[in-house]
């Protein structure tokens, strides 16, 4: 079984998931087909090691996971035509920080943000014609115990890989009371957040491209996490 799912990928010639994304010549669509397959495909040998009937290295199901997401949240970006803006309150920590890491990794790597005083969000995403994030009444803000990455993660359709999903824990329990998930690397990420407002960075654009190695490892901690079956993290 194992031997028959990846000789139908090497003809293809797509050893990672992410092969398929980056591939040129080759139809949205189409790479998306192939990566649904392909997760099927995990699926099916994910379920047969747990029984025992297969072994063998193979790629695993959040690195396709990931890359569909990618892929979609590329399409969905296209269609949307030129480079999106976007807006929010200035001074910027924790929410404010991992939601323009997650457009620019996930939706679209080419958006644009401003950051400026919070009665004047409303007044200048008008004008500018950008979309307001992490501002009260806005659709990408706090609805409930939930938090404005949450609100991208569910409107982009980023909650199928499940390395995100620890990630959205982690980013809500840093920027609430932690009451939704009692999420335990929540504290750390919060006191990181605090630290960066320290360093005497020059403005928020300076602060968000400097935090942006920390969602990447954090990102990288969760998909390791995924990987060794621990989906809701290490301390748990």
């Amino acid at each position: 079984m194992h031997d028959q799912v990846h000789a139908g990928r090497a003809k293809l010639g797509f050893k990672r998931p992410m092969d398929v994304v980056e591939a040129s010549g080759i139809p949205t669509g189409e790479k998306l087909s192939i990566l649904r397959d392909w997760e099927a495909d995990e699926r099916a040998l994910q379920r047969a090691e747990d029984e025992g009937m297969v072994g063998g290295e193979h790629a695993h199901l959040h690195r396709v996971q990931e890359a569909l997401a990618r892929l979609e949240s590329k399409r969905r970006a296209n269609e949307k035509g030129p480079t999106m803006k976007w807006v929010t309150r200035e001074k910027v920590k924790v929410d404010r920080v991992a939601c323009p890491w997650l457009i620019r990794k996930f939706i679209d790597p080419q958006a644009e943000f401003l950051f400026v005083p919070a009665d004047q969000v409303m007044n200048v995403a008008k004008r500018e014609e950008a979309t307001p994030y992490d501002v009260k009444g806005v659709e990408f803000g706090h609805h409930g115990k939930e938090c404005s990455f949450d609100a991208l993660v569910n409107k982009h359709g980023l909650a199928r890989d499940p390395a995100i999903v620890l990630l959205a824990k982690i980013v809500n329990g840093a920027d609430t009371d932690n009451s939704l998930w009692n999420q335990p690397e929540a504290a750390g990420l919060n006191a990181i957040a605090e630290g960066f407002r320290h360093l005497g960075f020059k403005d928020d654009h300076e602060m968000i491209a400097a935090e942006a190695v920390v969602y990447d490892a954090l990102y990288g901690y969760c998909q390791e996490m995924v990987r060794r079956g621990k989906p809701d993290g290490q301390f748990r």
